[in-house]
């Protein structure tokens, strides 16, 4: 097994070589993440909000620890890596700055598992977690981002064969650049059922690889991305299908208002050995503003010809002037009819949430309600 210590130092010898992205932009590929903010990172203003969670990190080490959850150094063998050092210098720049792993042992029986991930105001706070779900477990499993601070939060997860997982992944930033990866592998008849939020960020750059390695596994991801004033959100997903009759259906949903970019970038791929596979990717995004700017790039590819379903859709809508109107009669501004109908979108996909995420989404509800309440 590979340790903290040989990724660093792997880290430190290609940092000068290894570029953010391996491809430049060009008319046909646009990378939407602007890497110079991570360049400059400054002391920021942590946010702060109370939640009951199981396992809390800050500044990448454990504060609370209800479930046995380990700390790894340098030294101590990680079990669990599906990093390519030579993926990014994003991701260098993380491990370089990382003080520790977290390592978290879910097993049959679990039940619920809560981590919140926190700042406590650093210049540039890095975290690192790896989640092991055991072979047949079932667990409803939350990890809730506070940003404020420029910051790189990466989750590693192994889900065993046969085993379950509700996932609650909430990105809440404010004025700050922030990184994000979430790297899920999906074993033998594993299923997984994904709630993403993404909130606000100068910079927020999130990541989220499924890979379904395993014969019949499958995965629902529901993501809402919301940006307000000149917050800018990349997000790009990954659709991995390695094993034979897997499943996958991504559906994200997007809100941009003020003057904010949200942009939602997905993949979904079957490989050569994943036949008789299925997947979905879509893209519904809601621009609010004349300088707002949203935009969905879905792409399916398939390395095999027995494929059970293959399809991808991408949707862009703006207000409704007839809706519009029809407020306005009653009294109601342009930016409250927006701010009315955004209000709307985010909760309705908050409420489809699982009711085992209750009090996570109720804190998430009203700090989007304050957001959305500031965009108006």
């Amino acid at each position: 097994m590979t340790t903290l210590g040989e990724l660093k130092r792997g880290a430190a010898k290609l940092l000068d070589s290894v570029p953010y992205q391996q491809v430049k932009d060009s008319p046909s590929i646009k990378y939407y993440t602007d890497w110079s903010a991570f360049e400059t990172c400054s002391p920021g203003e942590p946010l702060r909000y109370e939640l009951d969670a199981q396992v809390i990190i800050r500044d990448g080490r454990l504060a609370k620890n209800e479930v046995g959850a380990v700390e790894l150094g340098e030294d101590d063998a990680l079990p669990i890596n599906t990093i390519d050092l030579r993926e990014s210098k994003m991701l260098l720049k993380h491990l370089l700055n990382v003080p520790s792993v977290v390592f978290i042992d879910v097993p049959p029986g679990a039940g619920k598992l809560g981590v919140l991930v926190e700042s406590s105001g650093g210049s540039f706070e890095s975290s690192h977690v790896l989640i092991n779900v055991r072979d047949g477990a079932s667990v409803d499993l939350s990890i809730i981002e506070l940003g404020g601070t420029c910051s790189s939060n990466v989750v590693e997860a192994l889900v065993g064969r046969g085993a379950q997982v509700n996932l609650l992944n909430a990105s809440l930033q404010g004025g700050n650049p922030a990184y994000g990866l979430s790297r899920i592998t999906a074993l033998d008849n594993a299923v997984i059922n994904g709630y993403t939020v993404v909130l606000d960020g100068s910079m927020n750059r999130r990541e989220e690889d499924y890979l379904l390695r395993g014969n019949y596994s499958s995965v629902s991801s529901k993501v809402l991305e919301t940006g307000t004033a000149k917050s800018r959100i990349d997000y790009y997903s990954t659709l991995l299908h390695i094993g034979e009759s897997t499943r996958s259906y991504s559906t994200v949903s997007g809100i941009a208002l003020d003057g904010s970019m949200v942009i939602h970038r997905g993949m979904g791929r079957i490989t050569e050995t994943g036949k008789w596979s299925s997947t979905v990717v879509e893209g519904k995004m809601f621009m609010g503003s004349r300088d707002a700017v949203a935009v969905s790039v879905p792409v399916i590819a398939v390395d095999t010809g027995d494929v059970s379903e293959a399809r991808h859709s991408a949707m862009d809508a703006s207000i409704d002037e007839e809706q519009m109107f029809y407020l306005a009669s009653r009294g109601l501004s342009r930016e409250e009819v927006i701010g009315l109908v955004a209000h709307d979108m985010v909760m309705k996909y908050l409420d489809e949430a699982p009711k085992q995420f209750s009090e996570e989404i109720q804190l998430i509800k009203s700090i989007m309600a304050e957001r959305l309440l500031r965009a108006r």
